[in-house]
C-alpha cells in the first residue's frame, strides 16, 4: 500500500471540492507543473496560507492520476491533492495552479483550460516555475536561478536566462499560448536532473531546487511556504517521455 493510500484509508468520505465551474483565479497566478525535478509543484503545494481548494476538470482527457501526494495525515483544513489543483489564497490576490499530472500529449488542452480561466478571471500576471535539463549547456550555471519575462519588467535580481534550446512538452506550448494571449508572465527557471519516485533529497538536488523557489517567491509575493511540508510530498511519477518540442529562449 502506498503512503497516500494510508491517508485515504482513514477517511470514509472523499474530501469535498468546490464546484470547478465557479472557480475564479486571483489577480496573480503562480503556476507549476510536473517538470523533470518535480520541484516547482512540490514547492507550491507547500503553501502555508489560508486557502480554498479547487480542482479543474477536463472530461476529454479521462481520469488523471496525481503525481505528487501527501505522506502525512491530513490536518482538518487540508484536502488531498488533485491532478489539476488550484489553491486560492483567501485574503491575498494570489492563486496557485499546479498541473499535478504526468505530461505527454495532454499539455495543449490543459494549458488552454488554464489560460481560458485566467482570461475569464481577468488575471493580470502569471509566474511560472520550471526545472529543465539544460545543465550541460556551457552558458548555464547549474546552481543559478534564471528569470525570463514576457510583456513586463524583471522583478528579481537574478540573471536573464541565456539563449538555450529546450525540449519540454509543457513549457513550449505554454510559451506559445502566453505570447498569443499577451499575458504578462515571469518564468523562474533552474537547471536540474531527472528525478524518480520518492521524496525530495540532496542526492538528486530536488531539495535545493524547492528551497530556492520558496525563497524567491517569498521575496516576490510575501506568501509563506512550509519547507517541511514540501519536503514531505512524494513523487509517484514514472520516467518522463519527452516529446521533441524545440524552442529557444532568445
Amino acid at each position: 500500500m502506498e503512503d497516500h493510500d494510508v491517508c485515504l484509508a482513514n477517511r470514509k468520505v472523499e474530501p469535498h471540492y468546490d464546484n470547478p465551474d465557479v472557480c475564479r483565479l486571483k489577480k496573480t497566478v503562480i503556476l507549476a507543473y510536473t517538470d523533470i525535478a518535480v520541484a516547482g509543484s512540490r514547492c507550491l503545494l507547500g503553501l502555508d496560507m489560508g486557502m480554498e481548494y479547487f480542482s479543474l476538470e477536463l472530461k476529454s482527457l479521462g481520469p488523471l492520476v496525481p503525481c505528487v501526494v501527501r505522506t502525512q495525515p491530513l490536518l482538518p483544513t487540508q484536502q488531498h491533492f488533485k491532478a489539476l489543483q488550484v489553491l486560492n489564497c483567501k485574503y491575498e490576490q494570489f492563486s496557485i495552479v499546479v498541473v499535478n499530472v504526468q505530461l505527454q500529449h495532454k499539455s495543449h488542452e490543459i494549458i488552454h483550460k488554464i489560460l481560458q480561466l485566467a482570461k475569464e478571471s481577468k488575471v493580470e500576471k502569471m509566474i511560472v516555475l520550471s526545472c529543465l535539463p539544460i545543465y550541460d549547456d556551457p552558458n548555464i550555471d547549474v546552481d543559478q536561478l534564471y528569470e525570463y519575462v514576457f510583456f513586463g519588467e524583471k522583478e528579481t535580481g537574478y540573471p536573464t536566462l541565456p539563449p538555450v534550446m529546450l525540449a519540454d512538452p509543457f513549457l513550449n506550448p505554454l510559451i506559445q499560448m502566453i505570447q498569443l494571449d499577451k499575458l504578462p508572465t515571469t518564468f523562474l527557471i533552474m537547471a536540474a536532473h531527472r528525478v524518480s519516485y520518492g521524496l525530495p533529497n540532496d542526492i538528486d538536488g530536488s531539495q535545493k531546487k524547492i528551497q530556492k523557489f520558496h525563497l524567491v517567491l517569498t521575496k516576490m509575493t510575501r506568501l509563506k511556504f512550509n519547507l517541511k511540508r514540501s519536503f514531505s510530498l512524494v513523487s509517484i511519477t514514472v520516467d518522463f517521455i519527452h516529446l521533441r518540442f524545440e524552442i529557444f529562449f532568445l
